[in-house]
């Protein structure tokens, strides 16, 4: 689920025809780092929290397919805010 998440974020919906559009995309990496950086983040906090205590039970199982859920559902917002963030802090950079 995270890797299709990271895909989310990697694939825009039209693809670069010259070199210029490919310079283009790769002005948006600083900004997946950060989404890749969050995400990462989310799941070693799932993966400590399941080792932790060893739930495999039907509700800790429905809990965790909600939060991928939730995480997909979020990937471009989070892709919104991942540029936002870096416009903000570094203008011109994307």
């Amino acid at each position: 689920m995270f890797a299709l998440s990271v895909t989310l974020l990697v694939v825009s919906l039209d693809v670069p025809r010259d070199f210029q559009g490919l310079a283009a995309a790769f002005q948006h990496l600083p900004a997946f780092a950060v989404c890749f950086v969050f995400l990462i983040w989310i799941w070693y906090t799932n993966f400590l929290f399941h080792r932790r205590f060893g739930l495999e039970d039907a509700l800790t199982v429905t809990l965790t397919a909600m939060q991928l859920f939730l995480i997909l559902a979020y990937i471009y917002p989070l892709k919104f805010l991942g540029t936002w963030l870096l416009e903000g802090m570094f203008p011109g950079i994307i």
